[in-house]
């Protein structure tokens, strides 16, 4: 859902030009190719959207330019240091296809009324965890209350199988490259974000153990998980939502 409506999109990622190709409108042409490609497909869909750095001015200006404005919204990549100051205090488990139920309550709990999150079935979870071998039932933990039950949950990906970020600093030009893992799904109870943030600390020592750098998790800055994490998260990008074909909402129309 999108504004309220059930939208089919077109998700648009993973853009490179090599530097010495740039401005001159290659990545523009590569988007429209995109979806001209799904429309001759004979695939339907509402809307293209993309998740554009801020920082990223350029590839900001260029879709501008070809009318697609960005939304008054961000979504924030925080990552939090693979090696924490301390370990986890509660103990993780990890999760079998028989909890799915109570994996499912929990995500659509958190998640609730957000844009673009369409809520899970247990049929939709399992089918999720299904498509890829690299991201399945053994790619999830979860944190027990008192009464066993699961408080919260998260699945975790290994990007660092995939590929390595490299920053360059813009006063001195020093580059540093770092892998991580990402956090795909999570949700917890009511109340529960301290709970969230015990099974983070669990996935730091998951991701540690896997040789990566940072825990990469996707939230809006406005979300209720945002005041618990620890001080040493940081939003290393900030991404603009940006939407071929909708027109820009107000912020008031976005809400959460």
């Amino acid at each position: 859902p999108l504004l309220g409506k059930t939208r089919a999109l077109l998700y648009i990622q993973k853009g490179r030009v090599r530097p010495e190709f740039q401005r001159h409108r290659i990545s523009s042409l590569l988007v429209w190719a995109l979806l001209e490609s799904w429309r001759m497909r004979g695939v339907p869909f509402d809307s293209a959207y993309w998740l554009i750095s801020a920082d990223n001015r350029s590839s900001l200006a260029a879709v501008q330019r070809s009318g697609v404005l960005p939304w008054p919204k961000e979504v924030h990549l925080v990552d939090l240091d693979a090696e924490p100051r301390r370990r986890a205090e509660a103990p993780a488990v990890r999760l079998e296809p028989h909890r799915a139920q109570e994996v499912v309550a929990l995500l659509n709990r958190t998640h609730a009324g957000k844009q673009l999150f369409a809520p899970y079935t247990e049929e939709r979870l399992h089918a999720r965890l299904g498509r890829t071998p690299e991201y399945g039932w053994q790619n999830w933990w979860g944190i027990e209350g008192t009464s066993g039950r699961l408080v919260a949950v998260a699945g975790l990906l290994d990007l660092g199988r995939w590929w390595r970020i490299m920053r360059r600093l813009k006063a001195s030009g020093e580059e540093t490259t770092t892998s991580a893992g990402g956090v795909f799904d999570f949700g917890y109870a009511e109340g529960g974000e301290q709970q969230m943030v015990e099974l983070l600390y669990h996935l730091l020592e998951v991701t540690a153990s896997w040789g990566r750098d940072e825990l990469s998790i996707c939230l809006d800055p406005e979300d209720d998980l945002y005041p618990f994490l620890p001080a040493t998260a940081r939003a290393s990008v900030v991404f603009r939502f940006l939407a071929a074909g909708i027109p820009v909402p107000s912020a008031s129309e976005i809400g959460r």
